[in-house]
């Protein structure tokens, strides 16, 4: 088997080499966590409420936008590498061991859905179209689908080899994105029912695809590559970052406004729909994996280094 040679994973063998990942004890919740010491590699918005998750099965959440934390109750001891919510209270998340959990109380409880550790390969992101349909993606091409909530999920072809699936994202209309390893890009244009192979604009390494609100799409990914289509994924088009830093993290929080992150404390901010960005970098060359709009002037980044925060007037 090849390498996983992305930043999910090398980072995670670093920091979590010593965890089991079968240990399928439940970590109890707790009133405060220390959020300074601790590997995040993928938080969001669940309306109002800030959640993060991370090595050894944590996920954690903070009411009151950051200031404290509480960690969730968590069947697993494997790293989660996704979250995804389709709403306040139904959310999913992804991981090692293939392990996909899913919580109803907006992520304050979680129950496990779906391992399969004998495949010593990981899952790297997850997306639901609404609170019944979802797929799961990660490494040698790892795809799974579910038609119940989460529920149950069945393992499916999507892709034509083996290469490692690091990223997926949808938009309303059904049109469906992966991304991934060596320049790996496929488009759904029915729902995930079926799957066509573009053209990729960069044989190196997608690390995220993200949807926007406007229609366009951005492809993200290894020393800095950043691509738009407004066609579908038809063409694409680079646009310049001002860095050669690899990217990891992408989201839309408002119509309008896009935020990417990555290596070196590199974070991008567009106030166009992601046609032009600005470079703004915070100190102590930190890994950001992703960040949280939690309010008109301020981010929480998350990475190697855990919770930080970011002034972007």
């Amino acid at each position: 088997m090849k390498p996983v040679n992305i930043f999910l994973i090398s980072i995670v063998l670093l920091f979590s080499a010593s965890c089991s990942q079968h240990d399928q004890a439940t970590a109890p919740s707790s009133s405060t966590v220390r959020v300074d010491n601790i590997l995040l590699l993928d938080a969001l918005l669940a309306g109002s409420r800030v959640i993060a998750a991370g090595e050894r099965g944590q996920i954690i959440y903070s009411d009151d936008k950051g200031g404290t934390w509480k960690r969730a109750r968590v069947p697993v001891q494997a790293t989660l590498t996704a979250l995804f919510f389709i709403d306040d209270t139904h959310g999913w998340a992804a991981g090692h061991d293939s392990v996909i959990l899913r919580t109803i109380d907006g992520g304050e409880n979680w129950e496990q859905t779906h391992s399969a550790p004998q495949q010593e390969a990981p899952l790297l992101d997850i997306w639901f179209s609404d609170r019944t349909k979802g797929f799961a993606v990660g490494a040698y091409g790892q795809f799974y689908a579910t038609m119940d909530g989460g529920r149950t999920w069945k393992k499916k072809s999507a892709i034509s080899d083996d290469m490692h699936i690091n990223s997926i994202s949808g938009s309303a209309g059904g049109t469906i994105y992966l991304a991934g390893e060596a320049g790996t890009l496929y488009r759904s244009v029915d729902g995930g029912a079926s799957w066509q192979r573009l053209a990729s604009p960069y044989r190196g390494s997608f690390f995220g695809v993200l949807t926007l609100r406007s229609g366009g799409v951005l492809l993200y990914g290894l020393r800095g590559h950043l691509y738009r289509s407004d066609a579908g994924g038809a063409n694409w088009r680079s646009l310049p970052t001002s860095d050669e830093a690899s990217l990891f993290g992408g989201l839309e929080p408002v119509k309008g406004m896009v935020v990417l992150v990555g290596q070196d404390g590199t974070v991008l901010l567009s106030s166009d729909n992601g046609k032009t960005f600005r470079l703004k970098k915070q100190a102590g060359s930190k890994i950001f994996s992703a960040a949280v709009r939690v309010s008109d002037t301020e981010l929480l980044l998350f990475g190697e280094a855990g919770v930080s925060r970011m002034d972007v007037q």
